[in-house]
């Protein structure tokens, strides 16, 4: 048993030192592989969507789009929705959104749901008229566990401690 075990390895190792493509037996061979290697590194480029200049001005457009209208305040907010009122596509939102802000729509639209919820638990009017479910649902989110996992996330604090040290 032991016999056949060890003629199985070594005939497997010496196929793979014959495979051409591993090991190339000439220097037109490796020439080959290494270009291979570098179209598949292009292929990086060819997956930008757009310049970086687009991405910035997109970036800055977007940011001002999520102060200003507050979008994200809808509940129902999705990345159709939110390319509609860029006038851009979803894909490239999409992109804009991973690229230029390294994290995916739902953490994106969360950050900013999280930062209202913050203002209105410090302001002491909303505050003591509001429970963190509502005010939750009037940062936008639709579900008292996913703000409170959310707003722990992000913040490291639950919602009800933040508005104990902002009072």
């Amino acid at each position: 048993m032991n016999l056949a075990m060890l003629i199985c390895v070594y005939f497997i190792a010496y196929n793979s030192m014959k495979q051409k493509e591993i090991y190339p037996l000439n220097e037109q061979q490796t020439e080959e592989v290494i270009s291979i290697s570098q179209d598949q590194l292009d292929d990086t480029d060819k997956k930008r969507i757009v310049s970086d200049e687009k991405l910035v001005e997109l970036k800055a457009k977007l940011n001002t789009l999520m102060q200003e209208e507050e979008p994200y305040l809808n509940s129902d907010l999705n990345l159709i929705n939110l390319s509609d009122l860029l006038d851009s596509s979803p894909h490239i939102l999409s992109y804009v959104i991973n690229k230029g802000f390294h994290v995916n729509f739902p953490q994106f639209v969360n950050t900013y749901r999280v930062e209202k919820a913050k203002t209105l638990l410090k302001d002491p009017k909303t505050s003591k008229t509001l429970s963190i479910l509502g005010i939750a649902y009037e940062s936008g989110f639709n579900s008292k566990t996913v703000f409170n996992t959310t707003f722990k996330k992000i913040t490291g604090t639950t919602p009800s401690e933040f508005k104990k040290k902002a009072s």
